[in-house]
């Protein structure tokens, strides 16, 4: 079964190498059909760099030194794999004409194997990205009882399958892989992905009413999200938003069972997660606040409630099977929010976000067990993804957001770049959290205000933990910055050469020993009984500064997603 897949594999990774050697080269077009000058580098949320730009411009001076394109040659130093993703092969999915995938085989893995790929998803994706009824899918794929409703064999269910083999294989390692399949883990992604691709193909995705159909989609898309180097996930959540709200998955009908509203509530605010990627690229959200009416999940275990439940269930107060997942959707809901308040002062949404780490501590946070994988995993997001958040709200990426002008202090910042590198570090060091290193966001801006700070304090107490953390971040990032994400590259080496020329080096340094890393010494991870936090932004009061317009003229300048894809 494997060699035909690998056939099919080999086939498509020859086409994708052909589209590789052309895109390369093709200018970019700008309005009025004028071609951008190739020699441009095109990045994301381009106002945030230049921001960043204008509050390093005195210490630049103080250097007596300009940094060009040659200096910023990091990249000899940061080795980034080859291109080898599971993303080759040709787009299956055809956002435009939704037509079926005749020449890719739907290979059914041995029972066995059906076993162990519905388990490793409810361990590795279920937990974080929660969208599908555990007792139902494993009562069909483990015991062969029919799914729900569902003929077996229909489209649908097929599609249901496909996507989990598929979610399975994205989440595992290499060495995993390998005992298990006895291939590579990028062999064996793109074999998975193909055939998940053309089960939704042949399931209609792009014009089914069918519920089951959407669900199939939005995990799709969240694996596409890790495994893919290119923009199509970004494309085609647009496809599974324009699908959710013809389904009016958005608002809440009290026609439904307790069962559908769960199912419903659960599908709708994981695709509010997968939408906040945009945001992450410094975009804007197709989901706004206020044009949806459905609430969150419930806190509670699949076990709770089956598809024959009819009296409502009460939220459960304490760790569910939905907790951590509740927490991601509840973190996105309030990103939305702070990223859609352009019309509000920065001060008020630096309150709103101090409100909402505080929310995430005290509802999620104080109920996990740092001693178990799941809940470590939970508070490291919780807390990464808040502090970035804080970043964002004083800092955001776009040029409308910034209302009134405020001073890049340096040691007022720093702290919570910290905050967040540190926290997302013990997920990545972590080996027990590995089944879950998929789901957090790239915390991309918090490198980028971590090394802007350090260029204006590169000594000092504060500064030797700001650079443990940052340096070890940016040496992750950038061995993982392929394709969209590469262009996030050469703004970040900028400033890392800046605050290495203020600090006095010359070089990127060595490799990184996390084990003894002083920053984890100095920010441990804290236990729910001990809660870890910052002092509360609103106890300071930061004076206006022109600072801001120099801080967004070249970010600005450069692409900005939102408005070019």
């Amino acid at each position: 079964m494997l060699s035909q897949m690998q056939t099919q594999a080999r086939v498509h990774s020859a086409i994708d190498e052909q589209q590789h050697s052309t895109s390369s080269g093709e200018p970019a077009v700008l309005e009025n059909n004028q071609v951008a000058p190739q020699s441009r580098s095109q990045y994301l949320g381009s106002a945030f760099w230049t921001s960043l730009k204008g509050a390093l411009d005195e210490i630049e001076l103080e250097l007596h030194t300009d940094v060009t394109d040659a200096d910023t040659d990091l990249a000899d130093e940061v080795h980034t794999p080859t291109d080898t993703s599971s993303s080759s092969g040709p787009p299956l999915i055809d956002p435009i004409v939704g037509g079926l995938v005749p020449s890719v085989l739907l290979l059914h893995p041995p029972t066995l194997l059906v076993y162990e790929f519905c388990s490793i998803y409810f361990r590795n994706v279920d937990p974080v990205f929660k969208v599908l009824h555990g007792p139902s899918v494993c009562g069909h794929m483990q015991q062969g009882l029919p799914y729900l409703d569902y003929e077996d064999g229909s489209n649908s269910v097929v599609a249901l399958k496909f996507v989990l083999y598929f979610a399975a294989v994205a989440t595992i390692s290499d060495v995993q892989c390998r005992a298990l399949l006895g291939v590579s883990s990028v062999e064996a992604v793109a074999q998975y992905r193909s055939m998940a691709e053309a089960a939704l193909a042949r399931a209609d995705y792009l014009v089914s009413n069918d519920f089951l159909t959407l669900q199939c989609l939005v995990i799709y898309l969240a694996m596409c999200r890790h495994t893919d180097i290119t923009r199509r996930t970004w494309t085609l959540v647009s496809v599974a938003v324009r699908s959710a709200l013809a389904l009016e998955i958005h608002t809440e009908k009290t026609t439904r069972n307790v069962f559908a509203t769960e199912q419903h509530r659960r599908l709708w605010h994981a695709l509010c997660v997968l939408d906040l990627n945009s945001v992450d690229l410094a975009s804007d959200a197709l989901i706004l606040p206020g044009t949806y009416d459905t609430p969150r999940p419930s806190n509670i275990n699949d076990s709770d409630i089956s598809p024959y439940t009819i009296e409502p269930v009460s939220p459960r107060t304490g760790w569910t099977d939905s907790t951590c997942s509740l927490m991601f959707q509840h973190i996105a809901d309030g990103a939305r929010i702070g990223h859609a308040s352009i019309t509000e002062s920065w001060k008020q949404r630096r309150d709103y976000i101090v409100e909402l780490r505080k929310t995430i501590e005290d509802e999620y946070i104080s109920y996990c067990d740092p001693t178990v994988p799941l809940h470590a995993f939970t508070i490291a997001l919780g807390r990464s993804t808040g502090a970035a958040l804080l970043l964002h709200s004083i800092r955001p990426t776009k040029a409308s957001s910034c209302d009134v002008k405020v001073p890049f202090d340096a040691a007022y910042l720093l702290p919570f770049a910290i905050d967040a590198l540190s926290n997302a570090q013990a997920i990545v060091n972590d080996p027990t959290m590995a089944g879950w290193s998929w789901a957090p966001w790239i915390h991309w801006h918090s490198i980028a205000v971590a090394f802007a700070a350090l260029a204006l304090i590169p000594e000092g107490e504060l500064a030797d933990r700001g650079w443990s953390v940052t340096e070890v971040a940016f040496f992750q990032f950038s061995a993982a910055a392929l394709g969209h994400r590469a262009q996030l590259r050469r703004p970040l080496e900028r400033l890392a050469v800046r605050a290495r020329r203020a600090k006095g080096a010359s070089s990127l340094g060595h490799v990184y020993d996390t084990s003894n890393n002083p920053m984890f010494q100095s920010y441990p991870l804290a236990t729910a009984s001990q809660p870890k936090d910052l002092p509360l932004l609103s106890e300071i009061e930061l004076p206006s500064s022109e600072e801001w317009d120099m801080f967004l003229q070249d970010y600005t300048a450069s692409l900005d997603v939102g408005s070019q894809p």
